[in-house]
């Protein structure tokens, strides 16, 4: 924690630190939202008292449901179809008839009251996800704290009120949920900050896709900072200023105006051609999870898909979807895009994405277990099912397959063999599908850069996926907050692996994307473009950001930039250049902190 001097105030300037999570720059009073714990003693109720304990107990779910269904209908209105699926999981575990039973029974059984039974029932379920070893689980956890503690004060009759006109302010808590989020929302609250909170929880992707300024996981934030405190919080980049100088003030106001003017400028570059100032072409496509997510793509101009993750189709619901529903949900995406490409990537679960269908053992490793192409293989039965979906969906021709966490010739090998059976099964019932589909691999494990060579003759094409790649050439997970700061893009190790790839993907002539975080970093951009990275695919809010800065560089600029980066020896002399020479050319777009985002 860094501190200056004393402003007219007599409060220091004191800059704290925690996770970036949802871009743009607040300003404005703090204001402290309790975690606000609750309390349930056990009582014992007498027999002609037990009817009303179970009456309060059903009328604080259905006002509970209430009170979800507002949100649904509000905020829901306001994020995509995949976001309000998050609302209906919540509606789900309020409706469950096995709780709400076991909570009735607990009542009369044990004659006690409804929020003690309420609260026990749920803490068991509480438990026995937080017990989890895979980190969506433990999150989900989050989800039932939160429940659990809505319907507890319902049967209470305590309502959480906020008191006082919260616009502008920037929100202190340890962690919010769903219901806070949706107050905070209609209070038109500047921005969110966290003590605790992870990138995946509901509460975090529905904060992104209100596109509110957050941070999360800043140590003991809720010590350090008191309501009506002045605030600065930087979404870019993790940064929260205490109690601002004036110059300081300034300057964050002039950066929160100019990231706000960017992003309106931005939308100039849709739809203009995708060529550098000397004439080399690129191409940036989107990453996208489903179906629904392919309209915010076109509205960026003509910009193809990259990366079509198909595990959450898996993911969101309690069962296996069929060919049909698989087929659909593609297929829907490959008219959109049309003409342009749409590269599908066969389900990557495992790790820390897990599918309700799916039996899986704890393992104290899942990133290293049983996850990607070695489950499909695993389950050829279900993997088939996907391919004859995705072949399906490529009759217009637009379509690319592309697997996962390839780690051997092998599991090509297996894979083509799948392949050409569903083929085969396809043409006897003379249902069309490109014969033709081009097939690549995630190159996101240090066997296949090894292999690189060998492996580029089975294929089409490669797509670089750099979140996994570090983590795996750098030892270093990505999840943990103690060796965070070890993970990162610019490490020599990984810039040897991106380049080795690369070579051997041009003697044999394929095409190489990325499709990682890197990909959306712009700090990296330059750089990678001059290593012979000519397609890049990042999420959707960095499509025209991406696109902007290969249409303002020259190749031979990038290539120059490249060769002085490989010849560096550390991770901390690559940054330190890169800054310098992306602030010589892009100084407009470094006034509002763009390339001094956090990397983590």
């Amino acid at each position: 924690m860094k501190k200056k001097s004393k402003n007219k105030s007599n409060c220091q300037e004191v800059i704290l630190k925690g996770q970036p999570i949802s871009p743009g720059i607040a300003i404005g009073k703090a204001f402290i939202l309790d975690e606000d714990y609750i309390e349930t003693p056990k009582e014992r109720i007498p027999v002609h008292k037990i009817q009303d304990q179970i009456d309060k107990f059903k009328q604080a779910i259905h006002d509970t449901t209430h009170d979800l269904q507002t949100i649904i209908d509000q905020v829901g209105m306001r994020v995509s179809a995949h976001k309000r699926e998050i609302f209906d999981a919540h509606m789900m575990i309020l409706e469950d008839s096995q709780i709400i039973d076991q909570t009735i029974s607990e009542i009369k059984n044990k004659q006690i009251n409804a929020d003690y039974a309420y609260f026990n029932i749920m803490r068991n379920y509480q438990r026995a996800l937080s017990a989890s070893s895979d980190s969506y689980l433990k999150e989900r956890a989050t989800d039932i704290r939160d429940l659990k503690r809505r319907v507890i004060r319902r049967i209470q009759g305590i309502h959480r009120e906020q008191t006082g006109n919260l616009k502008d302010t920037i929100v202190i808590s340890h962690e919010l949920n769903l219901f806070d989020i949706y107050a905070l929302t209609n209070n038109k609250v500047a921005g969110i900050v966290m003590q605790g909170g992870g990138r995946t929880t509901h509460t975090t992707i529905i904060i992104r896709a209100l596109e509110l300024p957050a941070i999360i996981g800043v140590p003991r934030i809720l010590q350090k900072i008191k309501t009506d405190d002045m605030l600065v919080a930087n979404g870019l980049t993790g940064e929260i200023i205490l109690n601002p100088e004036q110059k300081t003030l300034k300057k964050c106001i002039k950066k929160r105006n100019n990231f706000k003017k960017y992003e309106q400028q931005y939308l100039r570059v849709a739809g203009v051609p995708s060529v550098t100032l000397d004439k080399n072409k690129f191409v940036v496509s989107a990453n996208i999870e489903l179906s629904d997510e392919v309209d915010s793509v076109i509205a960026h101009g003509e910009l193809g898909i990259g990366l079509f993750r198909t595990e959450y189709i898996f993911m969101s619901e309690d069962k296996l979807p069929t060919e049909e529903e698989q087929y659909e949900k593609y297929m829907t995406v490959v008219k959109k895009i049309y003409p342009l490409p749409v590269t599908i990537r066969t389900f990557d679960l495992g790790g820390d994405k897990i599918a309700p269908f799916v039996e899986t053992e704890s393992e104290k490793n899942p990133f290293l277990g049983w996850r990607a192409i070695r489950m499909c293989l695993d389950m050829p039965d279900i993997f088939k099912k996907q391919l004859r979906a995705i072949l399906r969906a490529s009759v217009l021709g637009n379509v690319k397959l592309m697997l996962p966490l390839i780690t051997s010739i092998e599991e090509i090998y297996a894979t083509k063999l799948l392949i050409e059976e569903v083929k085969t099964e396809l043409k006897s019932q003379n249902i069309d599908f490109d014969p033709h589909i081009p097939t690549g691999i995630m190159i996101e494990v240090p066997s296949a850069v090894m292999l690189a060579d060998r492996l580029a003759k089975e294929v089409d094409f490669f797509s670089i996926g750099t979140n996994d790649l570090v983590q795996y050439v750098l030892a270093v997970d990505r999840g943990n907050a103690r060796v965070a700061n070890l993970y990162n893009f610019f490490h020599p190790a990984v810039l040897r692996m991106i380049k080795s790839t690369l070579k051997a993907a041009k003697k044999q002539n394929i095409p190489v994307s990325m499709c990682g975080e890197m990909a959306g970093e712009p700090l990296a951009v330059p750089l990678l473009f001059g290593l012979g990275i000519s397609e890049f695919s990042v999420s959707p809010v960095m499509l025209l950001k991406i696109k902007q800065i290969l249409r303002s560089i020259k190749f031979f600029e990038a290539e120059k930039i490249s060769r002085h980066c490989m010849r560096l020896h550390t991770t901390d002399e690559i940054e330190r250049y890169l800054r310098g020479v992306m602030d010589k050319m892009f100084p407009r777009m470094d006034e509002d902190n763009f390339f001094k985002r956090s990397y983590k």
